[in-house]
């Protein structure tokens, strides 16, 4: 029976080069060499109690002399690889050529790593692709996340996104359609066109949004597949994207959760932790606390929906240098943790009351809000139509 490792390079001149090693059975010792400018590949088979094989990459770098191993696991003993191990081989005479390849072996241990495409994603300084400042749902800056922003017409309104994620979380959350989608694309983020006429690279090397495998977006398939070609992914249509984007959200919750805490956009709330708008300890109201993180990375903390509405209205009444608003948290009723205050669902007047008396509730799926609003009354708002007059008074 043959078994083949395929080993493969592209260069961004349109240059591929592909060979596949060869892997007789049952021969005891295997070796199959591959001679591309000055790499060899050896490939020795390596019999423990499990089965498996051991690939040994040897060759010069540079004038130097290199050698990785990898083993690899069989699903089957000694008849089937289980993971075939593929990697772009590149020498410093492939660069001295002009040839721009698109990936290079890079000898950290025992890893190969791969290129990335060099596509600034976010934009640190963005200019002005949307007049739309931040996404819809989970709050952050459209223009910085330009390349895969997304627009849309719903039955709530007209909204803007950061990303397929985020309209799938919407059509999800409201459980109501989004129609009349348009994307940015990614390597011209300044054109958007709509997302049926699209062709997405999904899993590619390319750094998505809000998301666990980027979803990117091309006009021109041929692009698309040529992208495919040199960092890896498969091709979709906007369809296929989406389902991807709702399929992954789950998972995708948890991931986001982790990294906001890790990277400090969450605080912990601390004992001592008090509102900036009443004063009472905020870690006393679990349940309903919400935070604000500040132009200086540092984090303004609330008991309650009611006292961070009061201090959207006016920060200046409460503090004495007033900062940028970055993001905007709030629990979420009744489970907790913390989501962005602006994609969430609002019940207002009801019979639930919180730390400061009335209350604007969080609910993150409108169904469940609707629920509530059947028990305890009330009526559902949006973010932005939350006022202090209204949360106080209803």
């Amino acid at each position: 029976m043959r078994q083949f490792a395929t080993f493969s390079a592209t260069s961004s001149a349109g240059i591929r080069v592909t060979v596949q090693s060869v892997l007789h059975e049952p021969v005891e010792r295997k070796k199959s060499i591959l001679l591309f400018l000055r790499w060899a590949v050896f490939l020795k088979e390596d019999r423990p109690s499990g089965g498996g094989w051991r690939m040994v990459f040897q060759g010069k770098w540079k004038g130097r002399e290199v050698m990785t191993k990898e083993k690899v696991k069989t699903r089957e003993k000694g008849t089937r690889i289980n993971l075939l191990l593929a990697g772009l081989i590149t020498v410093g005479l492939v660069f001295s050529a002009g040839l721009g390849w698109s990936g290079e072996m890079k000898i950290q241990g025992q890893k190969v790593e791969m290129a990335r495409p060099e596509v600034e994603h976010p934009i640190k300084n963005p200019k002005m692709y949307s007049k739309i400042k931040r996404c819809n749902q989970c709050g952050m800056m459209i223009n910085m996340w330009a390349r895969t922003r997304h627009s849309f017409s719903h039955p709530e309104g007209e909204f803007t996104s950061c990303s397929i994620r985020c309209v799938a979380d919407k059509v999800k959350n409201s459980v109501q359609p989004a129609s009349a989608v348009k994307v940015a694309l990614y390597l011209e983020p300044e054109i958007m066109i709509p997302a049926e006429k699209a062709t997405y690279v999904i899993g590619s090397r390319a750094k998505g949004t809000m998301t666990m495998k980027s979803k990117i977006a091309f006009a021109d398939p041929q692009k698309a597949k040529r992208f495919v070609s040199l960092y890896g992914g498969t091709v979709s249509d906007f369809q296929g994207a989406f389902q991807a984007a709702t399929m992954e959200l789950p998972k995708s919750a948890g991931m986001i959760a982790k990294k906001r805490q890790k990277t400090g956009k969450i605080k912990e709330v601390k004992a001592a932790t008090e509102c900036l708008v009443c004063g009472m300890k905020v870690a006393s109201y679990p349940q309903h606390d919400s935070q604000v993180l500040l132009g200086d990375n540092s984090s303004g903390h609330f008991c309650s929906t009611h006292c961070l509405i009061e201090y959207l209205a006016n920060p200046g009444q409460f503090v004495k240098k007033v900062l940028p608003t970055k993001m905007i948290w709030t629990k979420v009723y009744p489970n907790g943790g913390y989501e962005s205050a602006v994609g969430l669902y609002y019940v207002i007047g009801s019979k639930l009351l919180g730390p400061m008396g009335r209350e604007a509730v969080p609910f993150r799926r409108k169904a469940a809000a609707q629920a509530f609003v059947k028990d305890q009354g009330g009526k559902i708002v949006s973010f932005k139509e939350l006022v202090p007059q209204m949360v106080a008074n209803e």
